[in-house]
């Protein structure tokens, strides 16, 4: 279930939010009813969960003569160990679709966007592990230092690098049952409500015109009423 976090950023309700993908992420969503989140340290960004080089210049002149060698290696254990234990599932922020992201993440005539907004996206969790949301926060890793007293904090904090994705997250932290073992290699699904989540499915500007009847074949085949249209980034102008 969705919990609210005080430090956190949180859209407003009816802010629009993006997820692009491919059709069989389409089909895992609506068969399982469940949304994947991948561990922290498996994303392809190496920064992923690390603190900003600031943060590691600073830490000597913050801790002083408790910084030694095994200072520094049990503050490195420490990050990576989290980066182990929080769980991540993305969404893009944007009233438009992203043309980006599109390439990115969905490439080709089988790619597919879900549309939904915050108040849909937060009200969907169906489990009972705590589920918390976040804008994230793009920073200059070699000159801003980051919050550090939370481990959420570096799971919110990406480079500017990937400022154009907008993202928002949304994470857990399940509780480990053996110390030394991450809770899973990759990651793990959880339970939600489809129609809950989804406003809206957008087919890709590169399909041919049968794959949005095929798409809404497979949302009625769920029960899931949403209009699924084709987008409309490669219209031609009009010139009257």
């Amino acid at each position: 279930m969705y919990v609210d976090h005080p430090r956190f950023d949180i859209p407003e309700d009816n802010t629009i939010l993006w997820k692009y993908m491919d059709f069989a992420k389409l089909m895992s969503v609506l068969a399982g009813e469940a949304l994947f989140f991948t561990r922290l340290d498996k994303f392809t960004d190496p920064f992923e969960g690390a603190p900003s080089q600031a943060n590691l210049k600073k830490y000597p002149d913050i801790y002083q003569e408790e910084y030694d060698d095994n200072f520094r290696k049990g503050v490195e254990r420490l990050y990576k160990t989290t980066a182990q234990d929080i769980f991540a599932n993305c969404w893009c922020e944007s009233e438009y679709e992203s043309v980006a992201l599109w390439e990115q993440y969905a490439r080709g005539h089988y790619g597919i966007a879900i549309r939904t907004d915050f108040q849909s996206l937060k009200s969907c969790f169906l489990g009972s592990e705590n589920v918390y949301i976040g804008r994230v926060k793009y920073i200059d890793y070699y000159k801003e230092y980051m919050p550090d007293t939370n481990p959420f904090y570096a799971a919110l904090h990406k480079r500017k690098n990937y400022e154009q994705e907008k993202e928002v997250r949304v994470m857990i932290k399940p509780i480990r049952s053996d110390i030394d073992k991450p809770v899973d290699e990759s990651g793990l699904y959880y339970k939600i409500n489809v129609n809950s989540l989804i406003r809206k499915i957008v087919v890709t500007y590169e399909s041919q015109d049968w794959f949005p009847k095929v798409v809404k074949a497979l949302t009625l085949k769920y029960d899931l009423s949403v209009p699924v249209v084709k987008s409309t980034i490669a219209t031609q102008p009009s010139w009257g």
